[in-house]
This record gives C-alpha cells, structure tokens and sequence, in this order.
C-alpha cells in the first residue's frame, strides 16, 4: 500500500540513506539490501535517486542512461470493463494519443468474459493496433491455454502472467504450448527471479 511504502521510507530506508552523496549508488543500494522485499519501496527510492542526480547535473535522466532516441512506443491499458465500451476508449488513445498498442486485462472467470473482449476489441480496432493481455495471474495454466485457444486468429501478440509462477510445471507447460509469448512482470522483479524462469522454462 501507499502507506506500507512510505513507512518503510520514513522508518528504515531515510535513516541510514541521510548524509550520503546521490552518487554513492553503490552505498544507496548495499542500504537498500539490507532490507528484504519491499521492492516497490526500492524502486521509489531509485528513481528518486536518479531524478536528484539528473537535476544537479541539469541532464534529464535518459540521457544519464545513455538514451539515443527521441520517441518510445507506449501502449495504452484497458481495465475491466463490459467488452462494448473497450472500442471507444481505445480508439480515443488512437486517434488522440497515436497509441497503436493496447493491453488488455484479463484473468476473469468465466473465460467467455475475456474471449468475448478480446473479439469486440479486435473487431472495433482492426488490424493495425496491436493487443496484447495482462491476466495479473488470474488463470490456470489449463484455463489461459483454453482462453488462447478460444481466440485463435485474433492476433493477440504477448500474455502478460498468465497463471501464478509457483505453479512451476504447469507454467512451464503453457510456455511450452502457447502460440504466442509468455511474459513475466510481478513474478520477475529481480535479475535473479528472470534467469530463474529463462533457465526454468517458465
């Protein structure tokens, strides 16, 4: 919660991150893994960290990083919803935006709820914006290989969590199985956490 993140800010972490130099990342970093978790409270920290240092220097953080380009292609996310309303909200981000990505949260029982999305979405768009899904672990593993199934020829290119990452065998099933790619994000928030599901199969 909003509240958990700024307590372990305020109590833990700004203690002992007082006194040190923005640029003693390494320092900043050996403080923050001291404590386990609370990776969102890590990030915050992070990107604070990073947005000090590109404020005393006056470069923007980007270009810290080494940016070489001067647009991103950013998508456009569409929440729960009746599937007749998704269209008009995505093709709003189109036209206004000249967003031509949206991802689509999935996940919901019965699966004819997200098929039937995943069709208005498709027909109400066309074939020029991409869509992808987000199902935030709401699945089984049989449950997202059946709703790929379901929407076969729709051109649907990621699944975002489809089913928890403690279900070891059986994610590494519907990866084997998936006609498209099977992305990881809450069960990944470490470079540990990816190799771990690379070298697993997962």
């Amino acid at each position: 919660t909003q509240e958990s993140i700024v307590a372990i800010i305020d109590k833990v972490f700004a203690p002992q991150l007082a006194g040190l130099e923005i640029v003693d990342r390494e320092k900043i970093h050996a403080v923050l893994r001291r404590t386990i978790h609370n990776q969102v409270a890590k990030g915050a920290v992070d990107i604070a960290v990073w947005d000090a240092i590109g404020k005393t220097l006056g470069t923007p953080v980007h270009k810290l990083h080494g940016g070489y380009t001067d647009r991103m292609r950013v998508s456009h996310m569409l929440g729960f919803r009746p599937a007749a309303e998704l269209p008009d909200e995505a093709l709003r981000f189109v036209g206004q935006y000249g967003i031509t990505t949206i991802k689509l949260k999935v996940g919901r029982r019965p699966l004819t709820l997200d098929v039937e999305a995943c069709r208005v979405l498709r027909e109400g768009l066309g074939d020029d914006v991409e869509i992808y899904l987000d199902a935030n672990r709401g699945w089984t593993a049989t449950e997202a290989l059946e709703l790929l199934r379901r929407t076969d020829g729709l051109g649907l290119t990621l699944l975002e969590e489809p089913c928890d990452a403690k279900e070891a065998m059986s994610r590494r099933r519907l990866v084997a199985q998936s006609p498209i790619p099977v992305v990881g994000d809450e069960s990944v928030p470490t470079a540990g956490d990816v190799s771990r599901e690379l070298l697993s199969g997962g």
